[in-house]
């Protein structure tokens, strides 16, 4: 039997780009340390880089037009229509299973995409999209960690946006408990296999936006995350002696300085048509409102009741929606960052060809298509030379596979701006510092398995390593090829 063992630590969204400065105002040793003893690389993520293909693409090693998943949601038969996603909807197989199959048992702490669970090796703690009714596997599992029952697997993304001040410390709260959790785990269980994978970077630059490293850092709550991230990324290299080690990130974080609402330009030149709705029953919301409603019900919001409230009365939502566009001039941000000025807007889906839901969905002439793709390539932020996309690809451009109908028709790589796919806002684009997703993560690997020195390689790269690690084969029909 391969006695062979493998520790794989995920920091979501991670780059060395903010890293490497991280590192230098001396707040993460154990890091500088690992990179100054074991070469560090660039992992190129999923096109476009976003979280969960990104991490099916990791699992499965294959495009997303052989796994069938795109993006958080995919688009319906009718315009606008949008179906959620979760791990339940890849249509391969990934290595934990595979590796299962084979006798060798893993314990898969937040990984992104991990479902269906057919383990009979193994235990996993939920990550986001987890479809399942508890966030664990198997469901004995808590009679050994009773904390299991104070897992969260995200925090209340609603107050955060009302700014909620303790907001890192909400971060802290989560990623401590499923530390603590993983510890167990990891010290009591019998494992050839371990994933653990910290979320809350993510959250965080996503929560920065305007603030430079130096202000961030000068905030004791996100400076005890980054201390609290490589106090982690310690325990498990300490840990992890005899073991082969890979520390990486599904996709890089870049700062970008303009919002562009690309629904908001296709209905200005004539590919978007909306309609006033009222909503009479809770049937008629669509999928937008309903995926919020859930995400503020499951995550035990202060704001559940209000939610409750307009479930029991949906034509609030239409209410809501029509005085946010009547009154947007003296409204915070958050109204349009989640979505309220669109609500009682509906796609008129008979005289609608296209619409963006986080890659662009077509219905017309095939050269109708490539006309619109040209557009979005040329296109530039107003008064500048920007490029809004770095590329534009149609999907058979990038993607091969059986599945690739279910990805978007035309997929979009952010350039100088971020895309925002509100129904409804009074300008096209806007002025707005935040940061969000790039290509380039991060990838550093060392073990006695692994001699090379990866200096660049692909997420899809993942899975054939770990599957050479464990001597396993792997199919034919793979993107990815071994580090190994």
């Amino acid at each position: 039997m391969n006695k062979s063992k493998l520790v794989i630590f995920g920091i979501d969204g991670a780059s060395w780009n903010m890293l490497d400065k991280v590192i230098a105002k001396g707040v993460m040793p154990n890091l500088k340390m690992l990179i100054k003893k074991h070469a560090k690389g660039t992992l190129v993520s999923s096109t476009p880089p976003a979280t969960f293909p990104a991490w099916i693409d990791f699992l499965t090693g294959v495009n997303p037009g052989r796994h069938g998943v795109s993006g958080l949601v995919k688009p319906g038969k009718k315009m606008g229509q949008i179906i959620p996603l979760s791990g339940i909807d890849k249509k391969t197989t990934d290595f934990p299973n595979k590796l299962d199959k084979a006798g060798i048992s893993g314990i898969y702490v937040n990984l992104p995409g991990l479902f269906p669970l057919n383990l009979k090796r193994g235990r996993a703690l939920a990550s986001f999209l987890w479809p399942g009714k508890i966030n664990y596997y198997p469901a004995d599992l808590v009679e050994d960690l009773p904390g299991l029952l104070e897992y969260k697997v995200f925090p209340d993304f609603l107050s955060s946006s009302l700014g909620v001040k303790n907001l890192i410390k909400e971060y802290l709260k989560i990623e401590r408990t499923r530390f603590e959790l993983a510890i167990k785990l990891f010290e009591k269980r019998n494992w050839q296999v371990f994933f653990y994978m910290v979320s809350a970077y993510d959250w965080v630059f996503h929560k920065i936006k305007d603030k430079t490293l130096d202000e961030a850092l000068a905030q004791p709550n996100i400076k005890e995350f980054f201390e609290e991230l490589d106090k982690q990324l310690g325990w498990f290299v300490k840990g992890s002696v005899a073991a082969n080690f890979i520390l990486l990130s599904d996709h890089g974080e870049k700062k970008y300085y303009w919002k562009f609402y690309i629904n908001k330009w296709l209905i200005d030149h004539n590919y978007l048509r909306l309609k006033h709705v009222w909503y009479k029953n809770i049937r008629d919301l669509p999928m937008q409102i309903k995926i919020f409603n859930t995400q503020i019900l499951e995550s035990n919001s202060p704001f559940a009741w209000l939610v409750k409230l307009f479930q029991r009365y949906p034509i609030l939502y239409a209410i809501m929606g029509a005085m946010v566009r009547r009154m947007h001039v003296y409204l915070p941000k958050i109204f349009f960052n989640i979505g309220i000025g669109g609500w009682g807007k509906e796609i008129i889906h008979n005289k609608s060809k296209a619409y963006y839901y986080g890659g662009i969905k077509f219905k017309g002439k095939y050269e109708d298509k490539i006309i619109l793709a040209d557009k979005l390539r040329d296109l530039c932020i107003p008064d500048t030379n920007l490029k809004v996309f770095s590329a534009v690809h149609l999907r058979e451009e990038i993607y091969s596979g059986r599945n690739i109908k279910t990805c978007s028709d035309i997929i979009l790589v952010y350039g100088n701006c971020i895309c925002d796919s509100a129904l409804w806002t009074p300008q096209v684009f806007l002025r707005s510092t935040s940061y969000d997703h790039s290509r380039h993560g991060i990838i550093v690997m060392f073990g006695p398995q692994i001699k090379r020195v990866i200096r660049k390689a692909k997420i899809v790269d993942i899975a054939p390593t770990v599957l050479k690690l464990f001597k396993l084969k792997f199919p034919q029909k793979i993107d990815g090829k071994s580090l190994i």
